[in-house]
């Protein structure tokens, strides 16, 4: 390469729909070099269309070959940060994605143009016969003349039931009957402006207004009605007569009866019979005479329906119907409804328009949203804005307004408490690392309820006060609410959240707050490692074992957890790793002296001290455990899937008025469906895997495909009436416990009965809330939650995952009942928990007995260095899918042979396999894998060519995909 004397090329990854390549460069024209800069979107020329890129490297050295120029500059402001780019460099080599990929995975969802393929009918496709065209064909055809001639590639796909019609398309393409374009949509998501009503007038205008409301300008329609019911005697009117009177409405009416002043009684009819004896024979031939009889010849009716029986008897003249017009009537003394009628005097515009003055003044911006008014100020409108803009004090504005999912959150400001004495030497060791300042590791390893969240929070303000910024990770949307409410209260209005929870419009206004320097704190699942933060100082994840934090379903397939240790060393950031069970692999380094121990073995409660001080004090009792070994209770006869134990404890504690968690990491409510006559289990046709019972919708669910099918009668393959389900599930678990005890409430959390962030939020407040006795849920009632009213936790079976064929099922096994076990007698006086199990000599679910982490290290890790597994070595997962089962077969064993030819030259790397994948066939393409065990994986996999089809997952936290 060349340097050229003022000329400037720029590194662009590009991407188009889900598809994303690069870096490809680009010259700079002249006219954009002063503007270009390091991670900024622009456009590009791309084959024979514009496609929207991001700039990732800057040069004055010309490549050795022709480039094309950039077509323009997307966005002024860079959407990626210089570090940020560094970042996804990092990423796409350790995690062997494309740059494009790990750039593009930076930006919240929708912030870049759409680009997408349009089939478009020529005059030959519009008009053309069907007549002997296939089935298919004609069905894609039909599709887009009913659509008008036009429609996206994956709006046909979605209206033809069908995962691709590109093949289809192209050959359509070339026989005529139709064209493929490439068209540019807006993005999803743009800023947000909306009308605001500003307050303009000076102080002296205000206040001016404001004392003209105060007189009231007429006497309301409620205020005379008042008058008028307190002049009348005994507080009473006709309706109809009082309307006319004072020229009042029904609204008016209706708005005092809801105060409770006026009470309104409708129009009623009055039935009179003065011969009683002349009603006599008519009792059984007319079913109306005998409430007559018994109201002794008065009688009240009140619908009109009723009447005409009595109409009937009236034109005989037996008896007089009499109407009754509908009255009005005072609730209150008469002296009381004077009282109100003054304060009524001002009309409910008048009132309105005062409170939207308060507001106006009470807002640091002396403005308000129009589309907020209703809210902040109770039944205000445009109208009652345009009164004010008329009298010359406001005036209308079009404002850009961030859209805030926090913004309804009020949180009162919290004191720290006082720490304990091992607390006080945790903070003292991390307060000395963060003055020192540079990047450094400390993992927080710390009991349940042990108050990490407190070290985390001294940990902000501490970085806070240098003017630096933070992050803090946790693994589930479900846990944001109570970590936001917990930070917001210690850091109010200086907090952003990040997760898949948010609508795109929330996303992309809360990452351009971080971005533009409004916030100081971002809080947020695993994607909330890119905030664009330009003064990050700390780094904390929280639960740092937890799966959740590796993306595994598309590239990149990062850990967040790997990634905020790239990210603090770019940044010279500290990072706290906290966990009550932390990974093999994280306490491995803290034992190597990588990370910095930190220990926390107590559990603690804060209490309210002198002087409205808050003080933490140690509680040394952790929850009593109890393992129930199911293979007693099966000899005992006892067929539930509750032990004897458990259902003892279940009713102490319901009869205590204290709630319970049970915990099975099993939705549905049968996990399998056999016949017994021949032994056949009903899978899903596209992938191999058995279809799990859902009772609530009456279907067979897959959980891997979404595919939903109904419960067969007969057995498909031999047609016998013996099919049984056989497993058990939360829904499962749910229907045991009202069948044992009817009137307990219960709540089912998992992923079936809480789809979104607002039912997690609904279920957790309602059980928080003690709206509820107990809690069925899968793993999420094992993360970090703190629910004080729990003292017992029932673990229904401990074995679904201890015998997966996965390096990690003990260790997953022993986090997740350590972790649900912590759930228990939080705030009580001890808590209970029971573990059921058919393993109950297994050291991981002993372990978790005991809460006793180092002991199932010591065990773990000795099982490790046997078998070569992580962290002794690296382990990366190579999977490929192909909807033909030989030529899958066929490719795997192709690569097989490539990798373990490296394998055996670079020694000490294992390769296993080919094989089918644990689930060998998803969505209707067969999968095998390869495994591959090294000291580094990388330099085995360098400058390897894997085709379409082919999967990388370098640190994979589940190889059972």
């Amino acid at each position: 390469m060349e340097t050229r004397p003022g000329e400037l090329y720029a590194d662009i990854v590009v991407r188009q729909g889900r598809a994303v390549a690069g870096p490809f460069s680009y010259s700079v024209p002249e006219a954009l070099r002063p503007r270009i800069a390091l991670g900024q979107l622009v456009w590009v020329p791309f084959r024979r269309t514009r496609l929207p890129g991001i700039v990732v490297g800057l040069s004055d050295r010309a490549p050795e070959f022709d480039t094309r120029p950039l077509a323009g500059i997307l966005e002024e402001r860079p959407a990626l940060t210089e570090v940020q780019v560094r970042l996804a460099r990092w990423i796409s080599q350790y995690y062997l994605c494309s740059l494009a990929e790990a750039a593009f995975a930076m930006l919240p969802p929708g912030v870049v143009y759409r680009v997408h393929r349009v089939a478009v009918l020529t005059d030959a496709g519009r008009s053309r016969a069907l007549e002997g065209v296939a089935p298919a064909t004609r069905n894609l055809i039909e599709a887009l003349r009913a659509a008008g001639g036009e429609m996206e590639e994956r709006e046909l796909c979605r209206r033809l039931e069908r995962k691709s019609v590109r093949g289809s398309l192209q050959r359509l393409a070339t026989q005529g009957w139709l064209q493929l374009e490439t068209r540019i949509a807006e993005p999803l998501v743009r800023p947000h402006y909306e009308p605001f009503l500003v307050l303009s007038g000076t102080e002296a205008e205000v206040m001016q207004h404001r004392a003209e409301l105060w007189a009231g300008r007429r006497h309301s329609v409620s205020a005379r009605i008042l008058e008028a019911l307190a002049r009348a005697p005994a507080g009473e009117r006709d309706r109809a007569s009082l309307l006319r009177e004072v020229k009042g409405t029904a609204s008016a009416l209706k708005r005092l009866e809801k105060a409770g002043l006026v009470q309104l009684e409708p129009d009623k009819y009055l039935v009179w019979a003065e011969r009683l004896d002349a009603l006599l024979p008519l009792r059984q031939t007319v079913p109306a005479v005998e409430p007559l009889l018994e109201a002794e010849g008065r009688l009240e009716v009140r619908e009109r329906g009723e009447l005409e029986p009595f109409r009937a008897l009236s034109r005989k003249g037996l008896v007089r119907v009499e109407k009754q017009p509908a009255r009005v009537r005072l609730t209150v003394l008469p002296e009381v409804a004077r009282e109100r009628a003054a304060s009524l005097r001002r009309t409910l515009a008048d009132e309105r328009g005062l409170a939207l003055l308060d507001a106006l003044g009470a807002s640091g911006e002396r403005a308000l949203p129009l589309s907020e008014l209703g809210r902040l100020v109770p039944g205000a409108s445009r109208s009652d804005a345009e009164a004010l803009v008329a009298a010359g004090i406001c005036r209308f504005e079009v404002r850009e307004r961030y859209r805030d999912p926090l913004a309804a959150m009020v949180q009162p400001p919290e004191a720290p408490p006082v720490l304990t004495t091992r607390q006080g030497l945790v903070w003292q060791a991390l307060y000395e690392g963060l003055s020192k300042g540079g990047y450094q590791v400390f993992l927080l390893h710390g009991v349940t309820g042990s108050g990490k969240t407190e070290i985390y929070l001294r940990a902000l303000g501490r970085v806070l006060r240098e003017g630096r910024q933070a992050i803090v990770l946790v693994p589930e949307i479900a846990l944001t609410a109570q970590v936001v409410q917990r930070f917001a209260a210690r850091f109010p209005g200086r907090i952003a959240v990040q997760h898949s929870g948010l609508s795109p419009g929330e996303r992309y206004d809360q990452w351009r707050r971080i971005r533009d320097g409004k916030v100081d704190v971002v809080i947020g699942a695993r994607s909330a490692i890119f905030a664009p933060l330009p003064r990050l100082g700390l780094i904390v994840v929280d639960e740092e074992h937890d799966p959740s934090y590796k993306q595994d379903d598309r590239p990149p397939r990062y850990h967040a957890r790997e990634v905020a240790l790239a990210l603090a060393r770019l940044t010279g950031s500290t990072v706290v790793l906290g966990s009550a069970t932390p990974s093999c692999e994280s306490y491995w380094r803290a034992q190597r002296g990588t990370f910095r121990l930190l220990e926390l073995p107590e559990r603690i409660r804060v209490r309210e001290g002198p002087g409205g001080t808050r003080i933490a004090l140690t509680e040394t009792s952790l929850p009593r455990v109890r393992v129930v070994d199911m293979r007693e209770e099966l000899r005992a006869g006892n067929r539930s899937i509750f032990s004897r134990d458990l259902q003892r404890a279940l009713r102490e504690v319901l009869q205590a008025g204290e709630q319970a968690i049970l915990y099975l990491n099993r939705r549905g409510t049968a996990t399998f469906v056999m016949c017994r006559a021949c032994g056949h289990v009903v899978r899903c046709p596209q992938c191999d895997v058995a279809l799990v019972y859902h009772s609530d919708s009456g279907t067979l669910l897959c959980h891997r495909c979404g595919r939903r099918a109904a419960p067969p009668s007969l057995c498909p393959a031999c047609h016998s009436a013996t099919i049984r389900y056989f497993g058990a599930g939360t829904e499962r678990v749910v229907a045991e416990v009202l069948a044992f005890f009817p009137n307990a409430r219960v709540l089912r959390w998992d992923r079936d009965a809480t789809r979104d962030l607002r039912g997690y939020q609904e279920t957790l407040e309602a059980f928080a809330s003690r709206n509820a006795d107990v809690l069925v849920g899968t793993q999420m009632v094992a993360k970090g939650l703190d629910l004080p009213h729990v003292a017992l936790v029932g673990v229904v079976s401990a074995d679904t995952g201890l015998d997966l064929p996965d390096l990690r099922a003990a260790e997953r096994t022993f986090q997740l009942l350590t972790q649900v076990v912590g759930r228990a007698g939080r705030r009580a006086e001890r808590g209970l928990a029971i573990i059921q199990t058919y393993h109950p000599d297994h050291y991981a679910i002993q372990a978790a007995a005991r809460q006793d982490y180092r002991g199932f290290f010591r065990q773990e890790i000795a099982y490790r260095q046997r078998h070569g597994y992580p962290p002794l070595r690296q382990l990366a997962v190579l999977t490929y899918a192909h909807p033909d089962e030989g030529s899958c077969r066929q490719e795997a064993t192709r690569l097989a042979a490539r990798l373990r030819r490296r394998a055996e030259a670079a020694g000490h790397a294992t390769l296993i396999g080919p094989a089918p994948a644990f689930v060998p066939r998803v969505r209707g393409r067969y999968r095998w894998q390869l495994l591959l065990l090294a000291p580094r994986v990388h330099p085995l996999l360098a400058g390897l060519e894997l085709g379409p089809g082919w999967t990388v997952d370098v640190d994979p936290a589940n190889v059972l995909t």
